[in-house]
């Protein structure tokens, strides 16, 4: 009896590895959105937490609590100060956006920030209020796609609501 030869074709084997290729670039597409997403979500709830903790330190330290985005858009500091215009500070930090396509933005009452002094939310001691009641809102935004996180100050008590990115 003759010996039949067993194995795969060049095609076949062709066929396999685009099957395979393609899987891979779809999977890959699904994976970087979603840690982009994760990304966004994550800033937006430090930043969530960073203005909760400034409130705390005007109600508990009877400090001004500040939150000031960087013009850039790629950072922000929060400070713990004696006075308002940011001197006297007792503690500071300066956050950094998780990935660089991640940026943040503020406007206060629909108006985009334009000076420094925009770009910064005060909390006023002993009540832990801020002195505008237009509101302030800050979007954690993605350089790649749309994706994008809203955090909103609600009027003067200045309680941080967060809508995570989908």
């Amino acid at each position: 009896m003759g010996r039949t030869e067993q194995g795969f074709t060049l095609i076949e084997l062709l066929g396999v590895l685009l099957i395979v290729g393609i899987l891979t670039g779809i999977l890959f597409a699904q994976y970087t959105g979603t840690r982009q997403i994760a990304d966004i979500n994550s800033a937006a709830r430090q930043i969530q937490a960073d203005l909760q903790g400034a409130r705390d330190a005007s109600l508990r330290l009877t400090q001004y609590g500040l939150l000031s985005v960087a013009a850039d858009g790629k950072s922000y500091t929060v400070s713990s100060c004696a006075a308002a215009n940011g001197t006297g500070c007792v503690s500071t930090r300066t956050r950094l956006s998780p990935a660089s396509t991640v940026t943040y933005a503020v406007s206060s009452g629909g108006a985009a920030a334009v000076n420094s002094a925009a770009r910064t939310v005060t909390y006023t001691p002993p009540d832990g209020e801020q002195p505008s009641a237009t509101g302030y809102t800050f979007t954690v935004s993605s350089t790649v796609n749309s994706a994008r996180a809203v955090v909103r100050l609600i009027g003067l008590s200045g309680k941080a609501v967060i809508n995570v990115a989908r």
